[in-house]
């Protein structure tokens, strides 16, 4: 009943699904029929007067709600089938489903369990960027050891690294307690063993440097020294025209003992570290890692290129003028993200070993900038410089390539 009128009931569904919404709107005597009419106007109001005011009270019952917190229950995801859970948590980072088990008993009976290995397999391969699990631990475990807080396992304490050989994360007082020495020092107790018992080769083992505290080494001091090696346990093999071994920096050092840690003829690990001198000419034919033109650069201020990577002068570019940083410095106000599709990936300078390139010209700027063999620096000479009789240590310089080994080959 609106102003006195009486209206039949509208053959056609009403747009709103309860009464609950009716009692919303300013009509103390509406019913849920007059809802459906098809009529022009209703009580005297047009259809467009009743639109407009339903309209204004449902913004201010918006309004009130608004600042009531929604509590949303999300244990009916638990209902789902297994199968469906591990597809939708399959999208996910593995630190992310790391995440997930330390929340509630519930979900963490959902990831951790063995039937749970396939969703941990498929997470990992999807995130390449993620170093690889090794064959002796569980996903999990690997997980937890590679992005867990520095803590050591025994004490507590802070700022602990992690000993990948072992599989833990322990200071140096709880190293000493935990595990021996099979070369210990004169002054400390002598080894259960013999130096060669056979035990020895079947308990795992570190290599974990001792350092004084009064003399700290970090890994930006080897940054720092930027030196360049050679690994002995790799065949020489034909490489960009050359048929020697490549030259890789300490990083990709560790990068590639962990990637040949199964290969048998890489059982030991034995590097080559090449010269000062070696090491400046190598330098002089790598190209630039990062590359500028990768468009696989973003602004580490915001995250206006998390789904977009542009090239390093578009983001100087937006760092400059956005954020107003005038001295902008990579890792700090700029990010470069590797393993992103359009990341080019380094690509290392081989040294020619057979035959071996041991001369450079002494008569080129930049130490001669090029490695050469003996026969070929001759006609080098003979071409460009006009020299038909080299002298050696005048027109030749013999280089020196290796300058330590770390275990004889």
């Amino acid at each position: 009943m609106w102003g006195g009128t009486q209206y039949n009931a509208p053959t056609t569904d009403t747009p709103f699904g309860c009464n609950e919404l009716v009692d919303l709107l300013p009509f103390v005597d509406a019913d849920v029929e007059d809802f459906g009419t098809s009529k022009a106007s209703i009580g005297g109001y047009t259809r467009e007067t009743w639109r407009s005011l339903s309209i204004l009270t449902m913004r201010k019952q918006r309004r009130q709600r608004a600042g009531q917190k929604m509590v949303r229950n999300i244990s009916e995801c638990l209902d789902l089938p297994l199968d469906l859970i591990f597809e939708i948590f399959g999208y996910l980072h593995p630190l992310d489903i790391f995440h997930i088990s330390q929340t509630t008993k519930s979900l963490r009976n959902v990831v951790l369990v063995r039937s749970a290995q396939s969703l941990w397999k498929t997470a990992y391969k999807r995130h390449r960027d993620v170093p690889r699990c090794p064959p002796s631990m569980s996903e999990p475990a690997w997980t937890a050891l590679i992005f867990s807080a520095m803590l050591c396992e025994e004490c507590g304490q802070y700022r602990v690294l992690t000993d990948f050989a072992l599989r833990t994360s322990l200071c140096d007082s709880c190293m000493d307690s935990c595990y021996m020495l099979r070369n210990p020092p004169a002054n400390a107790s002598p080894a259960p063993y013999p130096k060669d018992h056979v035990v020895w080769e079947l308990l795992p083992y570190s290599c974990r440097w001792r350092v004084k505290r009064d003399s700290p080494w970090v890994t930006s001091d080897v940054d720092t020294l930027d030196p360049r090696l050679l690994c002995v346990k790799c065949p020489v093999a034909h490489y960009r025209r050359l048929n020697g071994r490549k030259v890789f920096t300490w990083r990709e050092c560790v990068i590639h003992a962990m990637e040949m840690e199964l290969h048998e003829d890489h059982d030991t690990h034995s590097w080559h570290l090449l010269t000062p001198d070696t090491t400046a000419i190598i330098k002089l034919h790598e190209t630039k890692y990062p590359s500028t033109t990768d468009k696989a650069w973003s602004c580490n201020h915001c995250t206006i290129h998390v789904s977009d990577l542009v090239t390093r002068k578009a983001t100087l570019h937006h760092v400059k003028s956005v954020h107003s940083v005038g001295l902008v410095r990579d890792k700090i106000d700029l990010l470069y993200q590797r393993g992103s599709t359009q990341d080019t990936p380094r690509r290392p300078v081989c040294l020619s070993v057979d035959p071996p390139a041991e001369c450079r010209c002494a008569r080129c700027p930049n130490l001669g900038f090029r490695l050469f063999i003996r026969e070929r620096l001759g006609q080098h000479l003979l071409d460009k410089h006009g020299i038909e009789n080299p002298v050696d240590d005048k027109d030749i310089v013999k280089v020196t390539h290796i300058l330590k080994t770390s275990t004889p080959e």
